[in-house]
This record gives C-alpha cells, structure tokens and sequence, in this order.
C-alpha cells in the first residue's frame, strides 16, 4: 500500500511538469509574413544582387517568407544579405501579441569572403518608441545548423518569462556581411485566442458580468499596468548571455529528485516496521 502511494505521489508531482515542457512545441512563429524594416548604417552600402539580398531598406522582405535556408547558405532559401557589419531590422507583429517566448535569426559565412558573424540582441516594444532589451547571442552560444561548405548557426534566444510586444527590433552584428535567411519570433496561441485587444481581453476575464462599462474600463487600465510590470520583470531577469533552456526542465528535475527521495523514505521506513 505504501508503494503505491509513493507512485502515486511521483505522478501528481512530474505529470504537470511533462504537460509544461510539451507546450514548448506548440509555439507558433507570429512573425510570419509580417513587415519590416532595416538600418544598415553608416558603414553600410546598397548590395545589388537581387538574388541574394533582401533590397533597400528590406524591400524584398525575405526575412519573414517562411523560406528557411539549410546547409548551402541559405542560396535556396533566397537570403535577406546586406552588405553591411551591422543591421537594424524592426518587425511590425501588426498587433500586440502575448505569451513570446523566443527568438531566432539565422546567419551564416564561409565562402564568398564573407566574414564570421558576432552576435544578435532583440528588444521588444508595445508602441514602437519604448523598447525593452531582453537579451544578446554571442556567436560561441549560437546553435550550429551547417558545416558544409557554408557555416550556419541559429541565434536562439529563449525567455524565461513570456513577454507582450508589437514590435520586434533584432541588432545582427557581423564583419563585412549580415547574410540570413530568416528571423523567427515564437509566441504561445493560446495567449492569443481573442481577436480583440489583448489588454482589454486580460482585464475581460477579471471582470464579471454584472460590471458597467467604465468598471471594465479601469480593469482594462490595470491590466495595462500589469503587462507593463510583467514586461519589466522579464528585462531584469534576462541578461547579456541567453537562456536557451526550458525553465520546466530544471523545475522537473529538482522534482524528481524529491519524488524520489520520498519513495526511498517510505521504502525504508516500511522495511523498518516489518523488522
């Protein structure tokens, strides 16, 4: 009896965390199709071949067409490149989106004189005024993606906290090129399952239904306030290096050293009174 309600304890405690670690993979990449623009700088200049760059001012909007390139450079995904040590890109969500949880943006170098790449930092923003940092991949962090002939890696950044954003602002910083192929923002769906404003929404599920409509205004307001303070947490709590490790691993993995500590104990303790 005792044995099975130790199993039945390991059970109450890891399969919520199991259910935590699977949402990871129902992230959608809410930046699909969306616009953008791009600063290359002072030290930048136009690159003219159409078939690989991304255009003036990213005419050609190539970093967000779903095309992600593989271990040729990206030639088959038609590469966003522009000639430049460092670019600016702003990606307009069209709307505030909830639950982001990473970023990605892949860059490679190799053949063609084109430089190793440094480092890639987003920032977040609800007005496109006030931006939020939230984090930089260095070079040595960036996932590998291609060793054959051309190199790739994929600047991966992944938040501790979800975070509320319209616009995304991701600085690359390379040598001579920036030359990628897709930028990748990935948010939880089921933040976002209202079509209405997700401020107004948030405060929506606070109030009841008997509330007059300048009650659910002031909810709405706080609502805001709240998203603000939660966006604000995130920024403190990521730093100039990545977390690219799911929180729930860790969670689960500490739980599972008590679930397991606590069978031995009641193991022992049930051989000891049998004695």
């Amino acid at each position: 009896m005792k044995k099975a309600l130790a199993v039945i304890l390991v059970l109450l405690l890891t399969v919520p965390f199991l259910s935590i670690i699977a949402s990871a993979d129902d992230l959608v990449n809410v930046a699909l199709g969306k616009k953008y623009t791009v600063d290359i700088g002072e030290q930048g200049q136009p690159y003219d071949n159409d078939s690989l760059s991304d255009g003036e001012n990213g005419s050609f909007q190539r970093l967000t067409d779903g095309v992600v390139g593989g271990t040729d450079g990206g030639l088959a995904g038609l590469p966003g490149a522009q000639y430049t040590p460092q670019a600016v890109y702003v990606i307009d969500l069209g709307s505030v989106v909830n639950g982001i949880k990473k970023f990605n943006m892949d860059m490679y170098y190799g053949p063609w004189g084109i430089k190793e790449p440094k480092s890639v930092e987003y920032e977040v923003s609800v007005d496109g005024v006030n931006y939020t940092y939230l984090g930089k991949v260095e070079k040595k962090d960036a996932v590998n993606k291609s060793n054959e002939g051309w190199y790739g890696d994929e600047y991966i950044l992944t938040l501790s906290a979800p975070v509320s954003a319209r616009y995304v602002r991701v600085t690359a910083t390379g040598d001579n090129f920036i030359w990628s192929t897709e930028i990748q923002v990935f948010a939880d769906p089921s933040a976002n399952n209202n079509s209405s404003s997700q401020t107004s929404s948030a405060s929506s599920s606070q109030a009841s239904s008997s509330q007059t409509s300048s009650s659910a205004s002031s909810a709405s307001s706080a609502a805001s306030s709240s998203q603000q303070a939660s966006s604000q947490a995130s920024s403190s709590q990521t730093g100039s290096n990545p977390q690219t490790g799911d929180a729930g691993l860790a969670v689960f993995a500490v739980l599972a050293l008590i679930s397991a500590g606590t069978v031995y104990a009641i193991n022992r303790r049930s051989r000891l009174a049998d004695k």
